[in-house]
C-alpha cells in the first residue's frame, strides 16, 4: 500500500469539504499562533496541537449527537 505524501493528504482533506466551519482554522487563530510561537518549529507544532484539539472537539460533538439520536429512538 502506497503511503500518502503529507501535502497530498492535506490537499485531499481540504478539497473534500469535510471540515465543518466551526472547527476550521480561522485567520485569527493563525495570527495568534504566529504571535505566540518563538520559531517555525513551534508554529508548526502549535498548529498541529490546535488542529488535534479541534478534531477532538468535533469527534466528541459527533458522538454526543449520535448518542442523543439513539436515545430518542
Amino acid at each position: 500500500m502506497k503511503r500518502l505524501d503529507v501535502m497530498e493528504r492535506t490537499e485531499r482533506i481540504r478539497k473534500s469539504g469535510i471540515i465543518k466551519s466551526a472547527y476550521d482554522l480561522k485567520i485569527k487563530d493563525v495570527m495568534r499562533i504566529h504571535e505566540c510561537s518563538d520559531n517555525d518549529y513551534y508554529k508548526i507544532t502549535n498548529s498541529f496541537v490546535y488542529g488535534y484539539s479541534q478534531g477532538y472537539k468535533a469527534a466528541m460533538a459527533e458522538m454526543k449527537k449520535k448518542a442523543k439520536e439513539e436515545k430518542a429512538v
